[in-house]
């Protein structure tokens, strides 16, 4: 599998989960969007990546912004995603598609 550009990384509170929601453009595309069809996969963070939420998180905790996506392309955060806690849900589902077997579950869009 070759190395995705785009993801999304969560973090409650500060602290990053483990797994990004790493975006794959599907063939012949350059579009990393899920509803454009990219395929989402689970991938540990890169060090780099772990960076990134060290410099960012006293920010957002500072702001009270309890739950965050940083979209990351490359080395470098291009969107700071907030959420309400009314759409908490959202977030479960994201947490399903990127955890590991056997917590994933498989997305397919149709």
């Amino acid at each position: 599998m070759k190395s995705p550009k785009d993801k999304r990384i969560l973090l409650i509170n500060g602290k990053p989960i483990d797994y990004a929601l790493a975006r794959m453009p599907a063939e012949g595309s350059f579009k990393g969007n899920l509803a454009a069809g990219a395929t989402g996969v689970g991938q540990p963070l890169s060090d780099r990546d772990r960076y990134l939420c060290e410099q960012i998180a006293p920010t957002l905790k500072a702001k009270g912004l309890m739950f965050v996506g940083l979209d990351v392309i490359g080395d470098y955060i291009t969107e700071i995603n907030v959420t309400v806690q009314l759409a908490f849900v959202s977030w479960i589902l994201n947490l399903i598609l990127i955890l590991p077997p056997p917590y994933s579950m498989p997305l397919k869009r149709g």
